[in-house]
């Protein structure tokens, strides 16, 4: 996206100033921009439980599902589908209380019965309903996510950017496969919300070692809570706002956002009034990056 030097920096100022006076004054607390829905059985819609929606949920954004139900082969079968030819099933346990009866033999030689309990534990393997034939899956009201040009035209003008994949309930960036992971388009509140995610991301991706190298070496990363991390999260939202600023998305409700995200580290702010105007100067640095302005324009 083609902006020009005193546009970026009215759009950065501008942006930067809204969120120091909303800190000033107090915000709401930060709220998730996208919707969760856990991990759940297609036929009996109950959620799933213990380690099963952790291990569901990252095979589901690995595979790219954007549906959070899971079924059996006997299940399906059940409703009339049939399992897509080469589909990947995923390992769910479920434990069930049980007792039952083990034979002891005492030190004079006598046999005695006694009574055992605890957990009996079975794996199955379960098909995530997009990989399910036959069924026609009901789904409630669903947003249509629109492009929002002046927001695309950031992400697609990034050179070199990341590769992207939508899928799951988590948003983040992998250093080590410089990716980015995205919840799907259309369980964001609003495509704002969806942009402003996007290039919070995009931001921590500019610290990769091939790019700015803010973040170091992988095996060095920052440990979340250190001083580092803290310092990371505040470049990430603050180029987030100034690139939503950059698009003309800098609504109020994107700065109260932005602004709450940030009074997350609150008493660092205060203890060290350096550390923001650190993370910006790196956020300015991170959003030209991004946009395609060198130091020299």
């Amino acid at each position: 996206m083609n902006t020009t030097k005193e546009s970026r920096e009215t759009a950065y100022d501008r942006v930067n100033a809204a969120i120091l006076a909303a800190l000033e004054k107090g915000i709401a607390p930060w709220t998730q921009p996208w919707l969760i829905q856990g991990q759940r059985n297609a036929t009996t819609n109950l959620p799933y439980r213990g380690i099963n929606p952790i291990t569901l949920g990252a095979i589901q954004a690995e595979r790219g599902y954007n549906d959070n139900r899971w079924l059996t082969y006997k299940q399906a079968q059940s409703i009339g589908g049939r399992v897509k030819k080469g589909a990947k099933g995923a390992p769910v346990v479920f434990g069930k209380s049980s007792t039952w009866t083990k034979k002891v033999t005492g030190e004079d030689g006598t046999e005695t019965e006694e009574q055992r309990g605890g957990f009996m534990w079975r794996m199955f393997n379960v098909f995530n309903v997009e990989e399910i034939e036959g069924v026609n899956w009901e789904k409630g009201t669903e947003r249509t996510p629109e492009e929002i040009p002046t927001a695309s035209a950031i992400w697609d003008g990034y050179a070199g950017r990341p590769s992207m994949v939508h899928g799951g309930d988590r948003a983040y960036y992998s250093p080590l496969g410089d990716r980015i992971q995205m919840p799907p388009r259309k369980s964001f509140i609003t495509d704002s919300h969806y942009y402003e995610t996007l290039f919070h991301e995009a931001a921590h991706s500019t610290g990769h070692k091939d790019r700015l190298g803010r973040l170091g070496s992988v095996e060095n990363l920052p440990r979340f809570g250190s001083e580092d991390y803290s310092r990371e999260e505040l470049v990430a939202e603050m180029t987030a706002a100034f690139l939503m600023g950059t698009a003309n998305l800098d609504a109020p409700q994107m700065i109260q956002q932005s602004a709450a995200y940030l009074s997350s580290w609150a008493k660092k702010i205060k203890d060290d009034p350096r550390m923001l105007l650190t993370a910006g100067a790196q956020a300015q640095k991170a959003a030209d990056y991004i946009l395609g302005a060198t130091p020299s324009e």
